[in-house]
């Protein structure tokens, strides 16, 4: 019995080793790009580099956060305590996910969004992430005058309420990666289908200006943003200095 009950623990630990090292992994592949595995690469441009992860222990439990660091551009990630990540993930602009034993009870904190126990859990994290950081063009009006805007999806929501309580129409474009961006900006956006939200419905005429203006919106950012060199998580003092000086991003 000892030894039966000696392999289990064996097979438990290596059970749990395993699902971790896949966790850490999907964490780290959302931000650096999809892996390809011929090349033993990350895909450029596919990534989230604008989502700081961690690995952090809250309350105890010990897992991968990742949160929403869209304006953290041209400066340092500054390392997450507990409290900043539980404060992202209560906020809904963060996830945490943990592959360590959790016994079922009424009490399962709610500040776990992902148990991980196998393949689907990975998959649905992975699937949760881009949901939660993929950016989307956020274009607004009032009084005829258009205002856009580039946020992860976890600020769109807030931003569309604001707008409305404002009297403001606004429409919403999901996009996605830098290389989402760039084939925007070289094939052109659709308003129509399931990557839009907005209010109401709209003519041809609408549809053609509302078009261009996401498109004027895509190409800025990635003149002034991707192709300008300046990189989340690093320093890039000159480039900000740059920028600010020219209007272009502000502090």
């Amino acid at each position: 019995m000892r030894v039966s009950t000696h392999r289990a623990d064996e097979n438990s630990g290596s059970q749990l080793r395993s699902l971790q090292f896949k966790m850490k992994n999907t964490f780290s592949d959302f931000v650096k790009g999809t892996y390809i595995y011929k090349t033993k690469e990350n895909k450029p441009e596919t990534g989230h580099p604008w989502v700081q992860i961690q690995q952090v222990t809250i309350h105890g439990i010990t897992g991968w956060v990742a949160v929403d660091a869209f304006d953290s551009i041209g400066t340092a990630f500054v390392p997450l305590t507990p409290r900043d990540a539980l404060s992202a993930v209560l906020n809904y602009r963060g996830i945490f996910a943990t592959a360590a034993p959790i016994a079922a009870s009424e009490l399962f904190p709610k500040f776990i969004t992902h148990h991980i126990t196998g393949k689907m859990s990975l998959d649905r994290l992975a699937h949760d992430l881009k949901e939660m950081f993929d950016l989307s063009v956020v274009l607004q009006w009032k009084n005829g005058v258009p205002e856009t805007e580039v946020l992860p999806n976890c600020r769109v929501d807030s931003c569309i309420q604001e707008k409305i309580e404002q009297d403001y129409e606004f429409v919403v474009r999901k996009v996605g990666t830098e290389m989402d961006f760039r084939k925007a900006a070289k094939f052109g956006v659709d308003i129509n289908g399931g990557n839009l939200y907005s209010l109401g419905e709209f003519t041809k005429p609408d549809i053609d200006i509302i078009e261009e203006n996401l498109m004027s919106c895509i190409r800025t950012l990635l003149t002034e943003l991707f192709d300008s060199g300046i990189r989340w998580g690093e320093e890039s003092a000159e480039i900000m200095e740059q920028l600010v000086e020219d209007n272009v991003v502000s502090v």
